[in-house]
């Protein structure tokens, strides 16, 4: 091989190299704010989601949704007990006794007197900028749908804005039924059966994401199986059929890492923070 051959292939190996460099520091990991920046305010408050704003990490806030008894939609999760020191479910009250509850002061005396936002104080404290990733705790009932479509035409939050998630297949199918053109991703726990196989597998959820006609998946797993599971052949698979590669409550800032260099699209964290400053790579919104 000639001496000026050999520069030629040396320089196209460095090439390539600096545009894949390039290429992963341009790529889009977007970190999503479990109930908001839930490990510094009251998870599912507005205080949650205006410090998750704040501290700059967050591509998204997740946030959960649940129906009082006269049928308006809330940002909770519970447990009830927990949060507010009160037995009860959310579908059993009204939304003025929802509203009556406190759900700060179990974090601290500083947080005293936070109350349960509606879906459309949630909506209205999204910055331009921002993004909520709505996890469904109901069915996608026409009550729902209907105060959905409501707080979306007050608030003036943009479809793209929003991505719903939820662990029920059904509602997610009613979703693209009922309110059609928004992000739709099946949040999905992968455990581990008796005989060491994973509950689904990788051809069973691409087939559910086609079946479905779902945008994504948003996957949590048992931690033995992160490592093989969650591969980089699976989620570049996941993008093959067209849908995005999400990965839900991630807070080990190795776990992060590794599926980043994966090429997943997201997860969601507890320490968006935390993760955005230890992840080698420049995550991007």
């Amino acid at each position: 091989m000639s001496r000026l051959r050999s520069l030629l292939i040396m320089a196209a190996v460095f090439a390539a190299a600096g545009l894949a460099a390039a290429d992963a520091a341009s790529r889009p990991f977007r970190l999503v704010a479990h109930r908001g920046a839930s490990n510094e305010a009251p998870e599912n408050t507005l205080k949650a989601f205006e410090v998750a704003w704040q501290d700059g990490a967050a591509w998204a806030v997740e946030t959960d949704l649940c129906l009082t008894r006269d049928k308006k939609v809330v940002c909770f999760h519970g447990p009830m007990k927990k949060i507010t020191g009160q037995e009860g479910e959310t579908w059993k009250m009204t939304l003025d006794e929802v509203r009556a509850l406190d759900v700060g002061k179990w974090k601290g005396e500083a947080f005293a007197g936070m109350r349960v936002p509606t879906l459309l104080e949630a909506l209205k404290s999204l910055p331009s900028h921002g993004h909520f990733v709505l996890e469904l705790k109901i069915g996608a009932s026409d009550a729902f749908c209907q105060e959905f479509t409501d707080a979306m035409r007050e608030s003036g939050v943009k479809p793209s804005q929003i991505t719903f998630i939820s662990f029920n297949r059904k509602t997610l199918r009613d979703l693209n039924r009922k309110l059609p053109g928004y992000d739709r991703m099946w949040l999905y726990g992968v455990r581990i059966n008796k005989d060491g196989t994973p509950s689904m597998t990788h051809d069973e959820l691409l087939e559910v994401m086609k079946e479905d006609q779902l945008t994504g998946l948003n996957l949590t797993m048992s931690y033995k199986l992160w490592e093989t599971f969650a591969s980089k052949e699976f989620i570049q698979r996941i993008h093959d059929a067209g849908g995005q590669a999400f990965f839900f409550l991630i807070n080990r800032p190795e776990l992060a890492q590794m599926l980043y260099d994966r090429g997943a699209d997201g997860i969601t964290s507890d320490h968006c923070v935390l993760l955005k400053n230890s992840i080698k790579q420049t995550v991007r919104k």
